[in-house]
């Protein structure tokens, strides 16, 4: 397949005309995730801004009531989901639903249906929430590993947005050449989908940690320098989904030798990848309930 490389201009000005372009965070979102960011926040007070957007309180709400959570009896206010999920656990539920709600409607990509690239990606945050919770990860802390590998390949939408065509050639030449996905989407376009992630981070504010795992997930050398945080996590989590075979990133390509060194940077055992399928391909049906609550209203 030869590449034309005449056509990445504009390229990179284009994709972040179309992130600069989409709404962002309401202001009843911003507030609440000011209001997360104060030590001193209690429930109530928590409670207070997001009450007053009925549309995020029953997505919220939604979420915290479905099967992906399983609690035995109903939460019926969100001062209640606060308090049994913990405000740093309610502040990921918000990024990831209103990052989803603008950039979660694709419906197709490349030659699959969107479906299969939100079932990698929902895959991702599940293993990433597990393998937290093998590390000793606090409850109250977990949900951020979820939503981090949930968003991680966000930055793939954008690009598939604007141009699908071009994203298509370079899927099929990740695939013909039998290289990674971003090295082929850098010949494509003259840049990646984790470049892209990062203009989404820095657009949205979603803050450092967040943005790392959009934007640094196949960054070695910035993994290895992290050493066994999240991003590390998320990069195990992704190349785990891959080796299962469940969903559709885009990439088939598969490193042992990357993903042998992830499991001793991140301290996980390889023989944990065994028991993993099941489980996986179960919770991805509860979880698909996020892009649900975003599609409700539409």
């Amino acid at each position: 397949m030869r590449v034309k490389l005449s056509r990445r201009g504009g390229r990179s000005k284009k994709i972040q005309d179309y992130i600069s372009s989409t709404p962002g965070f309401s202001s009843t979102v911003m507030k609440a995730l000011e209001i997360c960011n104060d030590s001193n926040t209690s429930p109530v007070d928590l409670n207070r801004v997001i009450s007053i957007d009925p549309v995020l309180t029953g997505r919220i709400l939604r979420l915290v009531n479905s099967t992906f959570y399983s609690f035995p009896r109903k939460v019926a206010s969100v001062t209640r989901a606060i308090v049994m999920l913990g405000l740093n656990n309610v502040k990921n539920l918000i990024l990831g639903i209103s990052v989803l709600e603008n950039f979660g409607r694709e419906r197709t990509f490349g030659t699959r249906s969107a479906d299969e690239f939100w079932s990698h990606s929902i895959g991702v945050g599940i293993i990433a929430k597990f393998l937290a919770s093998l590390k000793g990860v606090v409850p109250e802390e977990r949900e951020e590993y979820f939503v981090a590998g949930l968003l991680h390949d966000i930055g793939k939408i954008p690009m598939n947005n604007q141009f699908p065509k071009d994203y298509l050639e370079a899927l099929r030449l990740a695939e013909s050449r039998k290289i990674p996905l971003y090295h082929a989407e850098k010949m494509i376009f003259g840049l990646d989908h984790c470049t892209v992630g990062r203009m989404i981070g820095e657009s949205w504010r979603l803050g450092e940690t967040l943005t790392d795992a959009l934007c640094s997930h196949h960054d070695r050398g910035r993994i290895e320098k992290q050493g066994s945080n999240l991003l590390a996590v998320v990069s195990l989590a992704d190349a785990y989904m891959k080796m299962l075979m469940i969903g559709f990133s885009g990439d088939c390509l598969h490193e042992e030798r990357t993903t042998s060194d992830l499991e001793k940077l991140v301290g996980i055992e390889g023989s944990v990848l065994e028991g993993l399928r099941e489980m996986v391909t179960s919770e991805i049906e509860k979880a698909k309930v996020f892009l649900r609550v975003v599609e409700k209203e539409k």
